[in-house]
């Protein structure tokens, strides 16, 4: 508990201190509820009080005899005072103050807040709205630690910054708990094991070090089949720049050759003015050599988009569908189709294959539809339940892209991307996504760790394009060159920078060490 109050104590001052307050004088108001999580709030109030902050405690009625005594006694012994929680108050907190800490509920928390905890809740959003800061002591109260679900939203405290103990809890990883977390610091304790192996479920969130480390470097004797040959799919009459989008992710990633099916003319012609690198054919039969696929992106859904997945499906090859491949898939499906993908296979109960791993790439949309086709709707299911569900149950990689996308994979540790921005929802951005994705596979990324990858980068780019402007799938391609050469130079350093927007996107996670 001493290295949670520390931790928790010192961010306090530096966001204090980042917004222009000194630390002596300043009035800070803790929100304490029964337990440790109260505990480590009083413990880190008593630290600030002790350096000439002005803080009340202030005592949820419905946990008063649940206190930290000993925590409550060391703010007293400091010079704080503590009043309880009063009805008659309703949303108005004791005095106006700079800092607030959300020390009310834990790992703990099942449901909605009630009572008067819910009402301090509410009254911190008030004193927030009028310029309070808000930190939480390790999970906004409200959130639910496991799933980040929120039951409440009025009563659900929404940080400026959130320090947790030991380990980022998935519940402040994952939509929509993550937005109301703000910037992540993780206070090390002693018993990151223990919270590790207890947490359900177990996320790890990618990281620009361990993205420049599994990146794909080309060797001395390479030649371009040696770094891999990317074929991509996409593209039609009705959405002819999806294919350029595909081929601009592919071309920023690690291949040494692309070669796109294209077969409209005009299409085509678009592809080789852009991209003159890149080998062009009609037809699927005529691609040649490849190590990776690419299918979807503005494919269209009829006959002849269909056969062309089912083609590339039976190439047995590493394969990323997307796109208008997903809604082909979900029908296909949906007709009999029995898609079983593995380490080893892509199968068709009609006619095995022995295959590499399959990424699909669904936004929620379109991941609905494919758990519908397969009978298992989960209307009520959380999001990364579903996609753990239908990883599976077919075989494959699922890269569910959202606020916060996830990637889970059969035996595999789920990941979560904590880069990227609102603003990267929007029209070709999945396309490009695509193409890098598939770069990655080509180059002889897993399908896990390379769509992990994928995801980091591709948010990197958002960051960097919204930065500079608005965000456009071609800025996205203009910025995955710049973000690549960071990453893969270790003597460049890698803004992995993201300002906290409207949307609550938060910092990536930050190691506090006490």
């Amino acid at each position: 508990m001493a290295r949670a109050a520390y931790g928790l104590a010192h961010e306090c001052i530096q966001l204090l201190r980042g917004y222009g307050h000194r630390l002596y004088g300043a009035r800070v108001i803790v929100l304490a509820g029964s337990g440790n999580n109260g505990g480590d709030a009083l413990y880190a109030s008593a630290q600030l009080a002790r350096r000439g902050a002005a803080v009340t405690a202030v005592l949820a009625a419905d946990h008063q005899a649940r206190v930290h005594s000993a925590a409550l006694n060391a703010l007293h012994a400091a010079g704080g005072r503590s009043v309880l929680a009063s009805s008659q108050h309703g949303h108005a907190l004791p005095c106006d103050a700079e800092l607030i800490i959300d020390g009310l509920v834990g790992m703990g928390m099942v449901g909605a807040l009630r009572g008067s905890a819910a009402e301090l809740v509410q009254a911190a959003q008030v004193a927030k709205e009028r310029g309070s800061l808000v930190v939480a002591a390790d999970i906004p109260s409200g959130v639910n630690a496991d799933t980040g679900e929120v039951d409440n939203p009025a009563a659900t405290i929404d940080a400026d910054v959130t320090v947790t103990f030991g380990c980022a809890k998935p519940g402040l990883l994952l939509a929509p708990g993550a937005h109301r977390a703000g910037a992540l610091r993780v206070v090390p304790i002693g018993m990151e094991n223990a919270l590790t192996e207890h947490a359900i479920p177990v996320l790890v969130a990618g990281s620009g070090e361990e993205a420049r480390r599994s990146w794909p470097r080309p060797q001395p004797d390479d030649d371009k089949y040696d770094r891999g040959v990317l074929g991509i799919a996409a593209g039609s009459t009705t959405y002819p720049g999806a294919a350029l989008l595909a081929a601009g992710g592919a071309l920023a990633g690690p291949i040494g050759a692309l070669r796109c099916v294209i077969g409209q003319a005009s299409s085509a012609a678009g592809i080789l003015a852009r991209y003159p690198e890149a080998l062009v054919t009609p037809t699927f039969e005529a691609t040649g050599r490849v190590q990776a696929w690419v299918v979807g992106p503005g494919l269209d859904t009829d006959d002849r988009a269909e056969r062309t997945l089912r083609n590339v499906l039976g190439a047995r090859l590493p394969t990323v569908i997307d796109g208008d491949a997903l809604t082909l898939l979900a029908r296909m499906i949906a007709g009999g189709f029995q898609l079983r993908a593995g380490a080893h296979g892509v199968s068709d109960a009609a006619n095995p294959v022995a295959g590499a791993g399959i990424v699909l790439t669904p936004h929620r949309r379109e991941f609905a539809r494919l758990i519908t086709a397969l009978g298992k709707p989960g209307e009520s299911e959380h999001p990364l339940a579903a996609a753990r569900r239908l990883a599976d149950f077919l075989g494959v990689t699922v890269l569910l892209k959202g606020a916060r996308t996830l990637i889970v994979s059969p035996g595999e540790i789920p990941r979560v991307n904590l880069t990227g921005s609102p603003a990267l929802a929007t029209a070709g951005s999945g396309d490009v996504l695509a193409g890098l994705l598939g770069a990655l596979l080509a180059a002889g990324c897993q399908p896990h760790a390379a769509a992990g990858i994928a995801a980091y980068v591709h948010g990197l780019a958002g960051q960097r394009a919204e930065l500079n402007g608005t965000v456009t799938a071609s800025a996205l391609v203009r910025e995955l060159p710049t973000v690549v050469a960071r990453l893969v130079n270790p003597l460049r350093q890698l803004d992995t920078s993201c300002r906290k927007g409207t949307a609550g996107v938060s910092s990536p996670l930050r190691i506090v060490h006490t």
